[in-house]
């Protein structure tokens, strides 16, 4: 996976290592983003058959 090439790249450069923590930051509020959108449209859905 890409996540495993990061790691690899991690231990030739050290200094990477912020970057990844920037990167899961962006990845777990992107991922989190999708989530409550798709809910939010589940539930509209839901509202709008009552």
């Amino acid at each position: 996976t890409l996540y495993r090439y990061v790691l690899d790249d991690l231990y030739e450069h050290p200094a990477l290592e912020t970057d990844v923590r920037e990167l899961q930051k962006l990845y777990q509020l992107h991922r989190r983003h999708t989530v409550d959108e798709y809910s939010l449209k589940e539930r509209a859905k839901h509202f709008s058959t009552n």
